[in-house]
């Protein structure tokens, strides 16, 4: 669950430079440019059945905004969701090494307390890789993401192009 939510997350997050992309482009229709329509654009005249840009510039501003909060309310939700799963294992996994350290030295003294403190630092750490996993797929994901959209834009601008 919380690998979908971050996954969510990421495409939400990603959606934000096209549907900013297709303001501009709507934008420059709107001042007399003849420009390539984007497939945003496209979607929100086919939803709204209008051709007029000032009604598909304010759908697409309607889309970015909501998208925005759907966004922020994702990663609220991800944040929570794994600091509330990170609370969990720690407890477990102290209430686990607390009750063989018990086993072992049989009645709870000072003894017990300097272990279970020890310990509790690599927990923590066991518990930060959850979140630095998630942090790192999604990251290389939106790396991905980010190439694929300045590739698109710039192709034909780049040393790699055939014309000239």
């Amino acid at each position: 669950m919380i690998a979908i939510l971050k996954l969510v997350s990421t495409i939400s997050s990603c959606l934000s430079p096209l549907l900013l992309d297709a303001l501009t482009v709507n934008f420059s229709w709107t001042v007399g440019k003849e420009t390539e329509q984007t497939l945003v654009s496209q979607a929100a005249a086919w939803m709204l059945g209008s051709s007029d840009p000032k009604l598909i510039g304010l759908a697409i501003s309607l889309m970015l905004v909501a998208n925005l909060a759907f966004g922020m309310f994702l990663e609220t939700e991800y944040s929570w969701k794994i600091n509330k799963l990170c609370s969990q294992v720690k407890i477990c996994m102290q209430a686990f090494i607390y009750s063989k350290i018990l086993k072992l030295h049989g009645a709870p003294d000072k003894d017990v307390a300097n272990p279970l403190n020890a310990i509790g630092g690599d927990i923590d750490s066991m518990t930060g890789f959850v979140i630095s996993f998630h942090q790192t797929w999604s990251s290389v994901l939106r790396l991905l993401y980010a190439l694929v959209m300045l590739w698109t834009r710039v192709k034909n601008y780049s040393i790699f192009s055939k014309t000239h």
